[in-house]
């Protein structure tokens, strides 16, 4: 394939980011969109975000692959989540994805359950779920524009918001402002550590233990961005030691962790992952 060829592929394969209106933001992030025109099938890592997603697929089927080379393919749509590691996936010519990013507990609110018990059959009504999901791909898929299809979306799921449990607001708003939130949380409800950890569980679908590592990598990867963006050197053991790791060895291990590789292919891989 020469220069040329190249190029017109790259500019065939189209994706980006749709804000939502207002109301919705405390409950979704975004959506996200992927459409490959091209005639290759192309390759793109699903970047480890902690929330629950519901991916809805058009056209030619797509392929996810877990950390263990184990092949999911999508027909209609797939619940994931929360996405705690890096998931690589296949897009096929003639392949158009739309994602839902749900937000913090917005998952549970929805639908009274979290997203990995539904998709792993342990939800006693998860057949109501799977009638549901079913239900909206039907519809969006006879719609062409992402705009209508996010639209129609929205308005689907805006009865279905039940109100927030009244653990969730403290434990949000204790995260940015103790290294313990779970205290902060028990504290102020006068209820016991271990209810707000059985709590934190159920309604994120992760632990506050697990969040806290991940936001550390994520802090990391937003670092690594940052000198790359401004051409600065990247020595190794001072960015570990600067994003509160113990040492170089342990900075590598979360890379393996969350991304399944070094940190030195993470940045030769950046333009391939998704967020």
């Amino acid at each position: 394939m020469n220069g040329i060829d190249s190029i017109e592929q790259k500019n065939l394969f189209k994706q980006g980011k749709v804000e939502v209106p207002f109301e919705f933001k405390h409950v979704i992030s975004h959506f996200y969109y992927a459409q490959n025109n091209s005639l290759n099938t192309i390759k793109r890592t699903l970047f480890p975000s902690f929330q629950s997603l519901c991916i809805f697929n058009f056209k030619s089927k797509l392929s996810f692959i877990n950390k263990n080379k184990s092949q999911i393919t999508i027909d209609k749509y797939l619940l994931l989540g929360p996405v705690k590691q890096a998931i690589d996936y296949l897009m096929p010519p003639n392949s158009e994805i739309l994602v839902l990013n749900f937000k913090d507990d917005a998952f549970y609110r929805f639908f009274g359950a979290s997203a990995d018990e539904i998709d792993s059959g342990h939800c006693v009504a998860n057949k109501f779920y799977e009638h549901c999901f079913t239900a909206i791909w039907q519809e969006i898929e006879k719609l062409k524009c992402n705009t209508e299809r996010i639209d129609f979306i929205l308005d689907f799921c805006r009865p279905y918001l039940s109100a927030r449990n009244q653990v969730i607001e403290p434990l949000l708003n204790a995260r940015n402002n103790t290294a313990d939130p779970i205290k902060m949380a028990a504290d102020f409800l006068q209820k016991s550590v271990r209810h707000i950890q059985v709590h934190h569980k159920k309604y994120f679908g992760f632990t506050a233990k697990e969040l806290h590592r991940y936001q550390r990598f994520l802090k990391t990867t937003h670092y690594l961005d940052k000198l790359l963006h401004n051409n600065s050197p990247l020595d190794w053991l001072p960015i570990a030691l600067s994003c509160g790791y113990y040492d170089q060895s342990h900075f590598i291990r979360d890379f393996k962790y969350y991304l399944n590789c070094t940190p030195s292919q993470y940045i030769s891989s950046r333009n391939s992952i998704c967020t």
